[in-house]
């Protein structure tokens, strides 16, 4: 105990930290005990397991999927054919007459967004501007900035010289 004393003298700590002190010291020294011991009677436990059923199932489906899209895209993502939206061109699609399913093929409308607008054309009647798509529910400025140059309104008539349609 003379050890104890001296000691709290020389640090200066009360009883109570003394305490606390020798409690952390001897739960440290606990633990290494504890880690060592473990480690000293550790089994390998582990199973072996073979991977190259599962692997060769991988390339399988790899190949598969490769073959089916011919080019994928500079992002490096493979988009199957049947996800693909086809090439739009400026103004090629009159929001007035155009079907949902026309419209899905805008970039970022799905069918959700291309039911809304068939709805609210069907509910107000014909849209005036392209700008007035921002009432439907969902489509906001950047979603319009996005579309605005394959959409058009109006009316559209056959071009007699070429058989495109073109807006008025």
């Amino acid at each position: 105990m003379k050890f104890f004393a001296s000691l709290q003298q020389r640090l200066g700590f009360t009883h109570n930290e003394v305490k606390v002190v020798l409690f952390l010291s001897a739960m440290f020294l606990v633990g290494l005990g504890i880690r060592w011991y473990e480690a000293a009677t550790e089994k390998d436990t582990t199973l072996p397991f073979d991977y190259t059923s599962s692997d060769s199932e991988f390339v399988a489906r790899s190949q598969a999927l490769a073959s089916l899209t011919p080019s994928t895209p500079a992002t490096g993502a493979v988009t199957p054919a049947s996800h693909r939206k086809p090439a739009l061109k400026e103004g090629g699609i009159n929001v007035n007459s155009a079907s949902a399913a026309e419209l899905v093929q805008l970039p970022g409308i799905g069918a959700s967004y291309a039911e809304r607008i068939v709805a609210y054309r069907n509910e107000h009647g014909p849209f005036e501007t392209v700008n007035e798509l921002e009432h439907v529910k969902g489509i906001g400025k950047k979603r319009l900035e996005q579309i605005r140059p394959f959409l058009t309104v109006g009316e559209t008539r056959k071009d007699s010289t070429h058989g495109n349609s073109k807006s008025r």
